[in-house]
């Protein structure tokens, strides 16, 4: 698919986005989404 580089650069760009997005949720919902996030982990495990 792509070269490793690339790879790698894509998956730092995806993972940064992902802790971005969730930082901001949790600053949006004051870490109501925190909670209800390890609730659900609770349940399903």
């Amino acid at each position: 698919m792509f070269s490793d580089g690339g790879s790698l650069s894509s998956s730092g760009n995806f993972l940064l986005f992902l802790y971005s997005f969730h930082y901001f949720f949790y600053l949006f919902f004051g870490g109501f989404y925190e909670q209800f996030y390890l609730f659900g982990g609770i349940l399903l495990s």
